[in-house]
């Protein structure tokens, strides 16, 4: 039929159907490890035995690796063959990918006209030749002594040595500037609380730095003049994000309370001065003490140097670690129990002791006391028995590096480490002049705490292995 837009056709037509098919895949691949990172207490550094076994062999193999290989070539530089990793899944080639970045690098940096930049600091890295440790560990017999303390007294860039005596001090500084100078480097910027060596020293370098009072040291202040370490304390905003709160959120009137309570508080913070130097004489008799608790918050442990010579008892803070409990993170389904946690203060304190042994060496052996407020953990420790994987590698780890016989129960209320992990105000601390430690260790061995274990048989025998 004609329409005014033209013919047109009518009628029908054959059936047709439309089929749409639609498919939606979800692929979901979970990182077991990744996930349970969100709550695992091996996170915060406490690693089962087995596998800091299996990094320690394999931190070995590669320093024998570079002590067999390193080695000069014709020009005089030193040389060491990369490490390789023996069993390692095969890997697909990137060499292709490798070459055509540097290319592109090059290319970049060319077109920027800083090329030579980069020749210019390769050529100074060249130049510098050998690492320090290299230089040290070749110095000279004369200076093998001054060596070894300065190899223990570098951090990145910075020496922090300790001496005994006025000519001890001087011989450290000129054996220190002769051997640095063979590798061609600089020890300058000393600063030490001998006033007369200080002044001397200032007068022989340009490069001496003044003499201050308040002399930055690793992130602390050293007063030269009272031998005292303090904190410079700075504000930082306190995160928020358990609440989920964003910035111009109005914060619970709770947090607003504390903050500000915590904020008035820090100035004072300026007034907590830690005596540096650790005294001790030949005939003295030395043993470390331990302690270890754990909260909710967090788990802590603190270790004191006990001196006792003709003038009496000394206390000294040498170490305190806190660590904030998993919990603090995301908390498992299943609530982490304070014992297990107190089991974890326990091995941050195995491992604090290790390295103040370590340091301590030259004092020889010194005997090492651990102390405890919880008697649940005592008792998994002293008891060697087949506890469940959590309990059980904790206490392998702490028996293979201490004697149950060396574990002992202190009350909470006497117990030092119950500060670091609960925490207090700064009141506080200052009064309690927490860093001599606590009273009773300064009295005789006879007056110790001392009390048998009555730990809680539910708790502990939850923790034993199930028999098939």
């Amino acid at each position: 039929m004609e329409t005014l837009l033209g013919w047109s056709l009518m009628g029908k037509l054959e059936n047709e159907v439309k089929n749409d098919s639609y498919m939606t895949v979800l692929s979901l691949h979970v990182n077991n490890k990744s996930i349970s990172d969100l709550w695992s207490l091996d996170t915060l550094g406490i690693l089962d035995t087995a596998d800091k076994q299996s990094q320690m062999e394999i931190e070995k193999e590669t320093e024998k690796l570079f002590l067999n290989s390193v080695k000069q070539n014709e020009d005089g530089r030193y040389v060491v063959s990369l490490p390789w990793l023996e069993d390692h899944p095969v890997l697909p080639s990137n060499k292709g990918l490798s070459e055509k970045r540097l290319k592109n690098t090059v290319d970049r940096i060319k077109n920027l006209g800083i090329l030579r930049d980069y020749e210019n600091v390769f050529e100074d890295w060249k130049k510098e030749g050998a690492t320090l440790n290299h230089l040290l560990d070749g110095a000279p017999d004369c200076y093998k002594m001054t060596a070894q303390h300065l190899q223990k007294s570098m951090y990145v860039d910075n020496c922090v040595a300790s001496v005994k005596s006025e000519a001890d001090l001087t011989k450290f500084i000129n054996e220190s500037r002769e051997i640095m100078a063979l590798g061609k480097f600089e020890l300058r910027g000393w600063q030490h609380n001998s006033f007369e060596s200080l002044r001397d020293n200032c007068n022989e370098s340009q490069n001496a730095s003044p003499i201050l009072q308040d002399i930055p040291v690793l992130g602390l202040l050293w007063n030269i003049e009272r031998d005292t370490l303090k904190i410079d304390v700075r504000n930082d905003t306190q995160k928020t994000w358990k609440i989920k709160a964003n910035w111009d959120d109005i914060l619970p009137e709770e947090i607003v309370h504390k903050f500000e309570k915590w904020d008035r508080q820090l100035h004072q913070l300026n007034k907590l001065e830690i005596p540096r130097w650790i005294q001790w004489h030949k005939n003295s008799k030395h043993s470390l003490h331990v302690f270890c608790d754990s909260s909710q918050q967090a788990y802590a442990t603190c270790i004191f140097l006990r001196s006792v010579n003709q003038q009496g008892v000394t206390c000294h803070l040498v170490a305190a670690r806190s660590r904030v409990a998993a919990r603090s993170r995301v908390a498992p389904l299943k609530s982490i129990s304070i014992s297990r946690l107190e089991l974890l203060g326990c091995c941050i304190g195995l491992r604090l002791a290790k390295t103040i042994c370590t340091d301590l060496e030259e004092l020889g052996g010194i005997p090492v006391y651990y102390w405890s407020d919880s008697m649940n953990c005592l008792y998994w420790i002293k008891n060697g028995e087949q506890w469940a994987t959590f309990v059980m590698n904790r206490v392998k780890e702490i028996r293979s590096g201490s004697e149950p016989l060396q574990w002992n129960y202190v009350p909470g209320n006497l117990n030092p480490a119950d500060l670091p992990s609960r925490g207090c105000s700064v009141n506080t601390l200052i009064a309690r002049r927490w860093w001599e430690g606590p009273a009773w260790l300064t009295e005789e061995e006879e007056l110790w705490p001392i009390s048998n274990l009555y730990p809680d048989k539910n708790v502990v025998n939850a923790e034993k292995k199930n028999q098939l």
